[in-house]
């Protein structure tokens, strides 16, 4: 089923209390571009057209796309380093977030491309403003294609010997995106650049800015909360906490103070992050903030901004016994950036740290001898909301273990029968489905978005900290009954609703109790064809479990797709 055209063109859209498209404007090497922001990412409206003078380069001369640059893809990288304000060259990862905005790769070809210009009627419907237009590729000698294609270049490179380069391809004949290679050295093509969003978000007695990069949404700058305890030390202004116990450290107790997802990050989050960018080998590059290190600044091309304010060192003589003599080393800023991750081996707590002297990003651990006691900087990271369009509805999706669950309950009408509204306020405009409508109405979606199985299920609930604990971290925070033992974290930003369901009578009953989502699974279609499995959760547990019903009852729907 293909998303109704939704023009959004020079407007706002707003999901989840965030502005997920607008239109504004960005000066970069003294040209003005158009941008759009689509989701978590800021793009540019139109294709890059900036010419350092260096080879590689060609400018088309003749039509209506005079004046176009396109790029051998050295020469995209080259003209796409240093750029200001978190500007950059888009890997293939950075396109597959925005084809997933913008409907999913079967789709984004009509969504995003230009309304005119593309050739036998291959023009797009340009819902987001991104105005895609059929400039072609072509080489330096023999002059460029237009009309029937955009080829785009990415930052990710093909293969091990570094001749071909991804590139993503919009044929003016398909609604499909799709991926390709070249030869890096032969082919020019038009370049956008991106960069990601920064939001605000509360945390204590503070507002953070933070950044969505990937499927994780980071803080963009350092903790700042102190309880007033000796485990918060203050220089320059800048927080730094206690890091060394092993378990009892009290970078380890902040997350039973947090909310919303935030948590101290671990190291396999540090490493998929730095995977995300490019490797632990440059995400230091990548990562560190433009100024204030004593030299070689980062580009913060992903507005992860990080500063080079070290850590406070307690040397401990004696191995961990009695000290016999205490030296402080302060933080000295300008060569080092320290953050404490989660993890704890060997009773060492682990950290990440980011040098002036070099590009990398290392994970390691606390020394023992002689005993190091160690303060440094936080930041905290969760689970990011990104987007999806479908039928008519931009919804939020996030990403858990190795799913993607719409972080909403479906609203999608067929026309069909087995789809029912009209629970009491504030879900009146809840969508519920008997079993056979949600079969039915999920096989229609596509893109990879299904009605979870069974065992799709479970793995939900098992990543989530298993049966008897994953209601409370899948469960919203808000609108549930209340229960004197009982404090949902959202911790995965499910947000499950507890919405109820409706009878076979017609009654709708439990809101405020029950959250219930259908699944694919039957119980037994053979003895028992009128029962099918459902995951509930309730307001008086932290259990999340499943159970077979009736499939004549109506109950919400997720839907989920591989990540």
């Amino acid at each position: 089923m293909q998303p109704q055209v939704l023009k959004l063109s020079g407007k706002r859209l707003a999901v989840g209390g965030k502005t997920v498209f607008r239109n504004s404007i960005a000066v970069i090497g003294g040209h003005t571009y158009k941008t759009v922001r689509i989701g978590n990412q800021e793009w540019l409206a139109e294709n890059f057209k900036y010419d350092d003078g260096g080879e590689g380069i060609y400018t088309e001369t003749e039509d209506i796309f005079a004046g176009e640059k396109y790029y051998l893809w050295t020469a995209a990288v080259r003209v796409s380093t240093n750029l200001p304000d978190g500007w950059h060259l888009p890997s293939k990862s950075e396109y597959e977030t925005l084809l997933e905005a913008a409907g999913g790769a079967n789709i984004a070809g009509l969504t995003l491309k230009s309304t005119s210009e593309w050739d036998a009627d291959g023009n797009g419907t340009d819902n987001f403003g991104f105005n895609l237009l059929p400039t072609g590729y072509g080489t330096m000698s023999m002059g460029v294609i237009t009309g029937i294609f955009a080829y785009l270049w990415t930052s990710t490179e093909y293969d091990a010997d570094n001749t071909h380069a991804r590139n993503i391809r919009f044929p003016y004949n398909s609604d499909t995106a799709m991926f390709g290679f070249d030869e890096k050295e032969k082919f020019v093509m038009s370049v956008r650049l991106v960069r990601n969003v920064n939001y605000m978000t509360t945390i204590g007695s503070n507002r953070y800015r933070t950044v969505t990069i990937g499927d994780q949404e980071w803080l963009a700058e350092n903790l700042r909360e102190d309880d007033g305890s000796q485990y918060v030390h203050t220089f320059d202004g800048e927080k730094y906490y206690e890091h060394y116990r092993g378990s009892n450290a009290y970078t380890l107790q902040l997350n039973a103070t947090l909310a919303d997802g935030w948590h101290l990050p671990s190291n396999a989050e540090y490493s998929t992050l730095y995977t995300y960018v490019g490797g632990a080998s440059t995400a230091g590059q990548m990562l560190k903030s433009e100024s204030g290190w004593d030299n070689n600044n980062g580009l913060n091309k992903y507005g992860f901004n990080a500063l080079p304010y070290d850590n406070e060192v307690h040397y401990i003589a004696g191995g961990g016994g009695v000290p016999s003599y205490h030296v402080d080393h302060k933080p000295v800023r300008g060569g080092f950036a320290f953050f404490a991750t989660s993890t704890v081996t060997n009773y060492r707590n682990n950290y990440t740290a980011m040098l002036a002297s070099g590009n990398n990003a290392n994970i390691g651990e606390n020394a023992n001898e002689p005993a190091y006691s160690r303060y440094m900087n936080v930041r905290l990271v969760r689970p990011a909301i990104n987007y999806t369009f479908i039928g008519d509805r931009m919804y939020k999706t996030v990403k858990i273990g190795s799913q993607i669950w719409l972080a909403e309950n479906l609203r999608l009408n067929d026309g069909g029968a087995g789809i029912y509204t009209g629970q009491s306020a504030p879900y009146a405009n809840e969508h519920f489905y008997t079993w056979e409508a949600a079969v039915r109405v999920a096989g229609t979606v596509g893109n990879g978005w299904r009605l979870p199985s069974k065992n799709e299920s479970d793995a939900l609930v098992t990543y989530a900290g298993g049966s008897n604990n994953a209601g409370k971290k899948l469960k919203s925070k808000d609108g549930w009954d209340t229960h004197e033992s009982i404090t949902n974290t959202d911790e995965y930003r499910f947000t499950a609703i507890p919405t109820g369901r409706r009878e076979e009578t017609g009654a709708f009953t439990y809101k405020g109790q029950y959250a219930t989502f259908w699944t694919a699974t039957e119980y037994d279609p053979d003895e028992y064809p009128d029962l099918a499995y459902l995951m509930y959760m309730q307001y008086d547990k932290n259990v999340a479990g499943h159970t077979d019903q009736p499939k004549a009852w109506a109950v919400s729907v997720r839907l989920v797709k591989d990540a």
